[in-house]
Parts: structure tokens; sequence; C-alpha cells
């Protein structure tokens, strides 16, 4: 996958990525987790093959990095001969 990102030569910002299939990616807005920036809106087009743009907006109230689990979350079960 390719992404072609652009930036306000100005601040540094993000503007705009696009993915090499023409899926144009906005990102606004901020969540700060454990001292790492994600956006707190994600906004995407895409053509679709009948011509018509597909948009898609997607809003994150929380974001959790490191989270903690229980290990039977994870459990394997056991081997069978």
């Amino acid at each position: 996958i390719i992404f072609t990102r652009y930036f306000d030569q100005d601040s540094g910002r993000l503007i705009l990525t696009e993915t090499e299939n023409g899926v144009k990616i906005r990102e606004q807005e901020e969540i700060l987790s454990a001292g790492l920036k994600f956006p707190r809106k994600i906004f995407t087009e895409s053509k679709l093959s009948d011509g018509k743009i597909r948009s898609v907006s997607i809003t994150f109230d929380k974001v959790v990095v490191n989270e903690t689990f229980a290990d039977s979350f994870f459990g394997v079960p056991p081997m069978g001969r």
C-alpha cells in the first residue's frame, strides 16, 4: 500500500492522506493517551464502481494504550493427539 501524505508547510500539520486506490483520508482533532496523539475523528472518501462517492466518518470517544487483560482472554486450547 502506498500512502501519499500532504502537510501544511507552515505548521507541519497533516492535511490529507491518499492511498494508491484513490481513497482520501482526513484526520481532525486529537486525543492524547499515554503521551501519544491519536486522531479523534477520521473521514474517508472513496469512489465506488458506479462512480458514486462513499463517505465514512469515525469519531473516537476514548483511546487506551497498553491496557492490561486477564491471561484467560488469551488461553490456547490444548493440542489433541
